[in-house]
């Protein structure tokens, strides 16, 4: 896609998408058929524990570590944000172990009948 960044856009030179270059211009139908299905593989991924347990890893590697560098004054800050991430990370550990336990039996129906109106609507 190629765009005018010289001169005054006019008929000859519009200042947006030139004229006849539409590779990369998709249908509102298309970009909306793609958030949609983006939205459904979020939520299906959010449905599993394996999603939770790497949340939980992410916010445990987000903590300092012994020997990082905290400036003057953000030793405070520094242990309640790793108070933060900690209790964030066993909350997202908990999810994981009750989506374990209960998991199928919750959002078998739901995800069943979302990917039937999705297959309805293809």
């Amino acid at each position: 896609m190629r765009t005018n960044d010289r001169g005054r856009p006019g008929p000859e030179r519009p200042q947006s998408v030139t004229v006849g270059d539409t590779s990369r211009v998709q249908e509102p139908t298309d970009y909306l058929d793609h958030f949609a299905r983006r939205v459904l593989l979020d939520a299906i991924n959010e449905a599993t524990a394996d999603y939770w347990r790497r949340r939980a890893k992410a916010l445990r590697a987000a903590r300092h570590r012994p020997g990082d560098y905290l400036p003057d004054g953000q030793l405070q800050a520094a242990r309640a944000k790793w108070r933060q991430l900690t209790e964030a990370a066993a909350a997202c550990e908990a999810k994981a172990a009750f989506i374990e336990r209960y998991g199928a039996e919750l959002f078998a129906h739901d995800v069943a009948s979302v990917l039937g109106e999705e297959a309805n609507a293809a």
